[in-house]
């Protein structure tokens, strides 16, 4: 599948004893304006998942697996050169010029939120926290919080999801961002977001049955999985914010 900054793309690689790497690329998403203008919101998700290589066996999924050891997850993923958090970018006019909408002023709706979900019995949500342990982005981030919801992935099979919400406590109003096609792309000051997830290390992980997780930014509204959100820029832009939506461990090894 080819990579591409403006699609959202899955891949995951194990290493001994055992981790699924899931990273889903930037989103990006713009919406049609009466003039040439064209900006987008680009971000991204990377999850790491470890087992203990243990075999075991959960009822609840009715699959064999390994016990659950790690659960990472952050917006810094090394891949297509996306940025380190996200921002807005000015994208090419829509006039056929070729060149890129000027530099501007971008602000995003509030709240801006990022979510991610997993399936019910991996994490710990009595840990303090609700299980999550920042390593980056604790003072530009607050939560998460933590609900379940039942959602059906995409293989058709519902399952009952612990749903993380972190909301950003940064400037909302910033200037827009270029990326030159070579080096990473620039991210929004204070931005980065990294941690790592208590897990119930009796957790049996079925990799078929726990192959899928969801994550999403919004702005603005409701932390509704399914919504986006929106943005404006100071030269009369309204845009849109992409949804990442289910990334998929779909490759393993032992």
């Amino acid at each position: 599948m080819t990579t591409s900054r403006r699609t959202v793309t899955q891949g995951i690689a194990w290493s001994a004893p055992a981790v699924a790497v899931a990273t889903a690329a930037p989103a990006m998403a713009a919406t049609t304006q009466p003039q040439a203008l064209c900006y987008g919101a680009t971000t991204q998700v990377y999850g790491e998942v470890y087992n203990s290589g243990v075999a075991c066996y959960t009822d609840t999924y009715g699959n064999s697996g390994s016990t659950l050891t790690a659960l990472h997850v952050s917006n810094l993923g090394n891949f297509d050169n996306s940025p380190h958090g996200f921002a807005i970018e000015e994208l090419g006019m829509t006039d056929g010029s070729g060149e890129l909408s000027p530099k501007t002023v971008a602000t995003l709706a509030e709240p801006l939120q990022f979510v991610v979900a997993y399936p019910a019995g991996m994490v710990d949500t009595t840990a303090a926290n609700n299980g999550f342990t920042f390593s980056e982005g604790g003072s530009d981030w607050s939560g998460p919080t933590v609900r379940q919801q039942t959602m059906t992935n995409p293989d058709g099979t519902t399952w009952t999801y612990d749903v993380f919400t972190f909301t950003w406590q940064g400037n909302h109003t910033q200037p827009t961002v270029t990326f030159d096609g070579v080096n990473r792309a620039p991210a929004w000051d204070g931005t980065r977001l990294a941690g790592d997830f208590t897990v119930n290390t009796d957790c049996c992980m079925a990799v078929e049955n726990q192959r899928y997780y969801y994550a999403n930014y919004y702005a603005g509204g409701s932390d509704d999985l399914n919504n986006t959100g929106t943005f404006t820029t100071e030269n009369g832009y309204n845009g849109t914010l992409g949804s990442i939506g289910w990334v998929d461990y779909d490759n393993y090894a032992n």
